[in-house]
Order: C-alpha cells, then structure tokens, then sequence
C-alpha cells in the first residue's frame, strides 16, 4: 500500500505517507533482481475466491487517493520495470480539468508542479488503457464528519483539519494540494468530535455559531489572534450552551449517504473509463457491517483492509495489505523483508499460533543483528 511517491525536498501537510522516488525505485529493482510478478487487485481477488491460479512470486502494488504523482511519478517507474499496480481514487479528487501533465523522466529533478496536485481523468485514462493502473473506487468524498456536539478544537492557522475545506467548497477539493485553502471556513469556527465519512452519523452544527466565532476572529486581529497563548480559552468563553443544539443525521439518512458513496463512485469511475469497477478501497480503513453489507449488495465483489492475511480459497471478500513506509532509510530489499516477516507475524496472529509468531520475531531480530547485516 502506497500513497504518494514525492521527494523529501517537497514536504507537505501529509509526508508521513510519502514514499521517495529513489526509496520507490529501490523496492521495485529489488522485486525485479528476485524475479517477481506484479498483478492486480482483481487477479488477486480471483485467486483468492479459487477461481485463478497466480505465477509463482506475485506482488499487488496499489496507491490510494490518486496524487497527481502517481500520474507524473509512479507510471513512468512501473513502465521502466515492466510493473503494473491498482490506483484507488475518490471522483470528487479527480481534478476534472482535461489535461495530461509531463511525466517524470526518471532523472531530472521533480518539481512541485509534478506532485502538488491530483490525477485528471484524462491521466486515469491513459494510465489505465496503457494497463499500468487499473483504477478502482476509494468511495465519492474521503472526507470526515462531525460526529457529535462536543468541540475538540478551534479552526486555526497551521491545523490538520483540510476536509473543513473540502466540505465547505467540494468544487475545489481537486486543488488542495496547490492552493491555500485555510480560509474557505473562517478561522475561529469549531471543530467537533468526529469520524471518517464512512461510519460517521452526521452532527450538523450551529450555523449561527460558525459564524459568530469566525467573526469575532476577524474583529479580534485576524490570525494574530492566534498568537494568544490563551486563544482556545477565549473561544471556549464565547460558546454557550444554547450553541450546541445541532442537529443528527438519521439512521436511513446516513445509509442512504453510504449508499451513494459506493454507487456513485462506482459509476463515475467506470463511466469516465469504460471499465468494470467491482473493488472498494475503504478511505482511511473505516467500513462497519453497514457499509460492507452495502458494498456487496451495490456490486463490489471484495475490499481492502489491512493486517490480514489473504489466503487462497478464502470466501471472505477482504484483501489485506502491508503499509509500506520508509524503513531508517533503507531502500529495497532489506527494507521489504522486514515488512514481509511483519506480514507472517500478523497472520500467525491471527491464526492463534502467537507461540511461533514470537520465534518468528527473535529469528527476525537476529537476522537483523550488527553482525548479521556486516557479512
């Protein structure tokens, strides 16, 4: 499981899911120099139902949320190995602009232009007609919701709150990454207690509360308000009880809302690029037994969770992943063995065989011992 593929010379709001291109690289020479096979979600699926059989050494590469990188980077990667992997997108990021950005040459130098931003359609397209990424659904919005009226924070300059924006103005979630969209909810508004798009029962809150906060910023210095060490405290000072009677989203309004986050998406995308889209990808990990119920019923034959281990023959529509972040640095293969024998670990876990997982764990450490990596 990746996300972006960008260098660390071009940080942003969420590098912890940055992959670098030379770390990136490394993974897939390596992969390569142990003659491995790269297949899809949906041949995996196959497999995993009895229906297929995979080559010996099968990998599935897969990249969630359709960064523009995974357009200008990631392809012309997979192109020079001969590699292929499954992109999970969120129509409502697709930037809707007809446009097809120059791809990366695998040695000058990337730009903020190449990675700031999200993959059009017309890019899903060619990534997808070429069979380097096969595109399947992430839901409509990936986005969060306000869950109760409990406030946990205040709008702020600096925060990590950017669905505020893509809630308040979806038409322009597709620019998030190259616009500052910090003030699209004024600064000074709160923030409640919440949860992912996809289990959320939705609290809608006090409009008139919004407003009289993002105000009284305003009228107060703006965002050199927030120099006050006691700036929360003053906001809290502001709200009274009377503030917090918002109201809840019903049960049948918020299975209706899942519902057309899996049907829409699953009907964009397809229609976009004339294609079978039948793999959802939950947007940050969160489905309950609703939403997967849904999922099945709305045509979705499988769908992505992490920590387990996929077996064949198994007739539970779930596919785990590994998360594949970089290791101290390390590129390719010792980076990748460790995360495989994490992998075993989970499913000894899981099977209730802990007893060999915790060997599993001191081989490993072993393995990895100052001696062992100087032979």
């Amino acid at each position: 499981m990746f996300h972006t593929v960008r260098p660390r010379t071009l940080p942003w709001y969420a590098s912890f899911l940055s992959c670098p291109p030379d770390i990136f690289e490394g993974y897939l020479q390596y992969l390569k120099s142990r003659h491995y096979e790269t297949i899809g979600i949906n041949e995996l699926v196959d497999h995993i139902y009895g229906r297929a059989k995979l080559p010996p050494r099968s990998i599935a590469l897969t990249f969630d949320d359709g960064y523009l990188d995974n357009w200008t980077i990631v392809v012309p990667l997979l192109k020079k190995y001969g590699y292929k992997g499954t992109i999970f997108v969120n129509p409502e990021f697709v930037d809707p602009r007809d446009i097809i950005r120059k791809q990366w040459d695998c040695a000058e130098n990337i730009t903020r232009d190449q990675v700031d931003g999200m993959v059009s359609w017309a890019e899903l397209r060619s990534a997808q007609t070429s069979g380097v990424l096969d595109v399947q659904s992430h839901s409509m919005t990936h986005t969060w919701y306000f869950t109760s009226n409990r406030i946990i924070d205040f709008h702020h300059p600096g925060d990590k709150y950017p669905w505020l924006a893509w809630n308040a103005d979806p038409q322009r979630k597709h620019l998030w990454m190259s616009e500052d969209q910090s003030e699209i909810v004024g600064f000074g508004t709160p923030v409640y207690e919440n949860a992912k798009a996809m289990v959320a029962r939705r609290y809608f809150e006090n409009e008139e509360l919004q407003a009289r906060l993002a105000n009284f910023v305003r009228e107060n210095g703006g965002k050199e308000f927030f120099t006050r060490p006691d700036w929360r405290e003053v906001l809290r000072n502001q709200v009274v009880p009377t503030d917090l009677d918002g109201t809840y989203e019903s049960e049948e309004d918020r299975r209706k809302r899942i519902d057309w986050e899996l049907q829409a998406s699953k009907e964009i995308i397809s229609d976009k690029l004339g294609k079978p889209v039948d793999i959802i990808c939950w947007p940050g990990g969160g489905s309950d037994p609703y939403s997967r119920e849904a999922a099945l019923r709305i045509g979705y034959r499988a769908w992505t969770v992490s920590a387990l281990k996929n077996r064949f023959g198994c007739s539970i529509p779930e596919i785990g992943r590994i998360g594949i972040p970089v290791i101290n640095g390390e590129i390719g293969g010792r980076a990748i063995n460790r995360m495989v024998f994490a992998y075993q670990v989970e499913g000894y876990r899981e099977s209730g065989a802990w007893h060999y997982a915790k060997s599993t764990i001191r081989r490993i450490r072993r393995s990895f011992s100052p001696r062992q990596e100087s032979r």
